[in-house]
């Protein structure tokens, strides 16, 4: 009687295809890449301008108040560098302290206009509100003598002199009609009014 013969099982190889290998690869290769741009797109900075010095709300900005520097990435609303001379004569409508990236809603009116003229006005008690009034509000001047109204612009946030009543505010208005509205602050027969927010 012969003994049985175990029977030997071997697990066949598994063929490797070159091309879904090549795929594979590829596939990791641009996704990779495709992961970098992203990360540079999203990471990447950008310069802008910001402030060299702190500058207060109401303060017309000059040249050493700015600088150039690399926004953080991200932030929306910065200025491009390019755009640096155009902010010098604006105001600050807020504080901006130093290293911050103003943003155009931060800051008041244009450079002065062509046919302006800036004047500077002392008001006392009830010749103007008290309530809050900042860089680029619309006002109107009032001659106290005839009734005369002149439109401006305000360029300088109302400062309070030392006698608690009185307060200092420089205007953008008509060139024609600046010696007549400094003649009436002096005078003290002019009063302010604020019209609306432009």
């Amino acid at each position: 009687m012969s003994e049985p013969v175990a029977k030997v099982t071997t697990r066949a190889g598994r063929r490797r295809h070159p091309r879904l290998i090549a795929a594979g690869l590829l596939c990791v290769t641009l996704g990779g890449l495709g992961a970098a741009a992203l990360h540079n797109s999203t990471h990447q900075t950008r310069p802008a301008v910001a402030m060299a010095r702190d500058v207060t709300r109401g303060q017309v900005i000059r040249a050493e108040d700015l600088k150039i520097a690399e926004a953080p990435p991200g932030m929306p609303n910065h200025i491009p560098s390019t755009e640096l001379d155009s902010l010098v004569g604006r105001t600050a409508g807020f504080d901006l302290p130093t290293d911050a990236f103003p943003s155009q809603r931060l800051l008041g009116m244009d450079p002065l206009p062509e046919g302006s003229a800036i004047v500077g006005l002392s008001l006392g008690p009830g010749r103007i509100p008290a309530r809050e009034i900042v860089p680029g509000q619309a006002v109107q001047l009032v001659s106290l003598v005839d009734g005369t109204a002149v439109d401006a612009i305000v360029v300088t946030a109302p400062r309070l002199l030392d006698d608690h009543t009185t307060r200092l505010i420089d205007v953008a208005l008509p060139v024609e009609k600046a010696s007549a509205v400094a003649s009436l602050s002096a005078q003290e027969q002019l009063v302010l009014y604020v019209v609306g927010i432009r």
